[in-house]
């Protein structure tokens, strides 16, 4: 009569750790993959310190960004909406101070980080919108037409 028991006790404790250590692999795994978003945005974001802190305007340099696929989008020059919607338009917020980014992850978690750097889009009036994938960006260090100065990607 013990056997069984002992049996069925040594099933629950080997799917009790067969679960912990799942639930550990899935966390690590994710945390690596929001690293590597983190450590890809630091790209832009030291090369745009650099820029607006020490370069002439019109100083323009190419970073080449891999973002995985768990990256829902990142956003620079502008703050989150609340439920971590993507931003419903491009327009830059006048009022804003446009040095900050963000990204969220598909998973819905979410980071905010500023900088000293201003960022911009095509046009001055525009955030930048980034979303998973392989590709180049240009960074070009403008002034509007305020004399504000801002790091624009494209």
């Amino acid at each position: 009569m013990g056997y069984p028991v002992y049996l069925l006790v040594a099933v629950l404790i080997t799917a009790v750790v067969l679960t912990v250590f799942v639930q550990s692999a899935l966390f690590i795994t994710q945390n690596s993959e929001e690293h590597m978003i983190y450590q890809e945005l630091q790209k832009i974001v030291i090369e745009a310190q650099n820029m607006y802190e020490y370069a002439d305007e019109g100083t323009m340099v190419t970073v080449h960004l891999e973002l995985p696929s768990s990256l829902r989008f990142a956003v620079f020059g502008d703050v989150p909406l609340p439920g971590y919607k993507q931003p419903g338009s491009l327009d830059r917020n006048n009022a804003a101070s446009n040095n900050q980014y963000y990204y969220v992850m598909n998973n819905g978690e979410m980071a905010m980080f500023h900088i000293s750097a201003r960022f911009c889009g095509d046009a001055t009036t525009d955030i930048v919108f980034l979303q998973p994938g392989s590709f180049d960006i240009t960074l070009e260090l403008i002034r509007d037409l305020e004399g504000h100065s801002f790091v624009k990607i494209t």
